[in-house]
């Protein structure tokens, strides 16, 4: 592992050591590999290092990470590879640090999406009880150590069923804008739509509520000054109809029944697009899982090659998406028609009836400034 202290040269141009630092960095160089062979391996570090102070020899830094290697100090041992192929790039070592550079890479890296997924699962489980305090700090946690974007949707998924809407929206945005979106993204669009519909409705209910208080009403010396004529209802030409006519024409037939048939139809339609949308989040959710088995299988490279058989849950959770977006379509049609044509059939029944009732007369006095009279009212 270790070559001989005196045979080492730098690569690149510098004072040359006297020989008593030779000597001394000699010393310290012998004491780090005894350090080094019994393995304690943070003296055998302080050793090299003192060595390499008195002699900037590029081995010593190649012996300083196969140390910090063995100590398991992974960032710090690629530091020290990285440090040595620049310092003597010729060396017969480089081929060798290049490998160690690239098998502890790998191991970091396994290293961080594990530790995440140590507090993913944590964060998971707290919010699934319904501590969404907990379940927020521990997704956070995860994020850091490794931020990738779907960790930003289940911040949003927890603040929302917190309560939180701005921070909801402002993760959820945050979530969209990330160059490669998951396969939340049809999701936390729809959430977005939902919080946003949710602030307008809480903007116009306040926006009506401060135009009432500040309207009022007239009070009553207002009304005794100023005297007017009781509104008179409006008079529809099509209801003016002798007392034979009406007694003749046949009653109306209400189709109160077909349309609350229609509305109901509605909701069954757009209830079998939420039972699909269900099904496709459960597909989405086995394609992630999916896809991150196979960047493990690949030693967290990505990964290159989708499985048939995992490609096939994102293509049939793409089509359940597209049929239930088209029952929700279709639902919402049939219910909003309903509703329409039900209000349509009841306000021509209470008309009907109306017309219905028998010829009445009413008289109403009024009294105005400079002004005085009778109001004669004939209903038939």
């Amino acid at each position: 592992m270790f070559v001989l202290f005196g045979t080492v040269h730098p690569a690149h141009a510098e004072e040359p050591p006297t020989e008593q630092a030779k000597r001394e960095a000699k010393l310290h160089f012998d004491l780090g590999t005894a350090y080094f062979n019994a393995g304690k391996y943070d003296l055998a570090i302080a050793e090299y290092e003192k060595a390499y102070q008195l002699h900037h020899a590029p081995l010593l830094l190649f012996n300083l990470g196969q140390t910090c290697r063995k100590k398991g100090d992974r960032v710090a041992a690629i530091r020290y590879y990285q440090e040595f192929l620049k310092a003597d790039t010729a060396s017969s070592r480089s081929a060798e640090a290049r490998k160690f550079i690239e098998a502890l890479e790998r191991e970091q890296a396994q290293a961080v999406r594990e530790e995440s997924k140590v507090h993913f699962d944590k964060a998971t489980a707290l919010y699934n009880a319904g501590k969404y305090d907990d379940a927020i700090a521990e997704y956070e946690a995860a994020h850091r150590i490794l931020p990738v974007p779907d960790l930003d949707f289940y911040v949003a998924q927890a603040l929302r069923k917190k309560g939180d809407r701005r921070r909801a929206l402002q993760r959820y945005r945050q979530y969209l804008a990330a160059p490669q979106q998951g396969a939340k993204s049809v999701e936390a669009k729809r959430s977005v739509d939902e919080l946003e519909g949710e602030e307008r409705a809480e903007r116009e209910a306040a926006a009506k509520a401060r135009a009432t208080s500040r309207g009022g009403s007239p009070s009553t010396t207002d009304r005794a000054s100023h005297p007017t004529l009781p509104p008179q209802p409006a008079v529809n030409p099509s209801v003016l109809q002798s007392p034979t006519e009406a007694a003749t024409r046949p009653p109306r037939r209400s189709l109160w029944r077909a349309w609350a048939g229609v509305i109901a139809g509605g909701v069954a339609i757009a209830g079998v697009g939420g039972l699909l949308q269900w099904r496709t989040s459960r597909d989405f959710a086995a394609y992630d899982r999916g896809i991150l088995d196979c960047s493990e299988r690949n030693g967290g490279q990505g990964c290159v090659s989708v499985p048939p058989d995992v490609e096939a849950l994102r293509a049939r959770g793409r089509t359940l998406q597209n049929v239930a977006f088209v029952a929700y379509g279709v639902g919402g049609a049939g219910i909003v028609t309903g509703i329409v044509l039900l209000g349509v059939d009841r306000r021509n029944a209470h008309r009907e009836a109306q017309t219905a009732s028998p010829p009445s007369l009413s008289l109403a006095p009024f009294l105005g400034p400079g002004q005085a009279g009778v109001v004669t009212t004939l209903r038939f």
